[in-house]
């Protein structure tokens, strides 16, 4: 009788050779892995642009409410993040903050390293102090090689 079929061992082999060939075609595909990368950074300013809108909400200064200043992203992050979670301020393959303060009202450029936060007051300087009216989140698309951005859902 003849027994039809293959041996453990051959399947083994088979299945180690194809996982290897798989392993090497996804690592080897830079597009592959820019375009996660990418799609973390949008979901992280996202999250982002939530976490400031509920911020706009709950903390309301002499003023009125308002989102985060430049101040707050400078000293209070910790307890901003402790709030609404470290993870959506580090940008991918990065390990510490990386949400930074624009230094002008002039479009900011992103690294793959940084997310900037741009907010304003109601006369369009930099928002140092309460009330910020509005903002920018500026990050980089590996996709395009530009610097993207995402304004605030208030524009007043």
């Amino acid at each position: 009788m003849i027994e039809r079929g293959y041996t453990v061992v051959e399947v083994v082999v088979v299945v180690t050779i194809v996982t290897i060939l798989a392993a090497i075609a996804i690592a080897a595909d830079p597009l592959l892995l820019n375009r996660s990368r990418d799609i973390e950074r949008q979901n992280d300013i996202a999250s982002i642009g939530r976490a400031f809108e509920d911020y706009y909400r709950l903390n309301a200064s002499t003023s009125g409410p308002g989102y985060p200043t430049t101040s707050d992203i400078s000293s209070s992050l910790d307890s901003i993040a402790a709030t609404y979670g470290k993870d959506i301020f580090i940008a991918p393959k990065q390990s510490s903050y990386s949400l930074v303060n624009a230094s002008s009202t002039s479009p900011a450029t992103a690294t793959q390293n940084t997310y900037i936060y741009q907010p304003f007051t109601a006369t369009d300087t930099l928002c140092s102090t309460a009330p910020c009216v509005r903002y920018r989140l500026y990050y980089y698309s590996e996709a395009t090689g530009s610097t993207m951005v995402r304004e605030s859902m208030r524009q007043q």
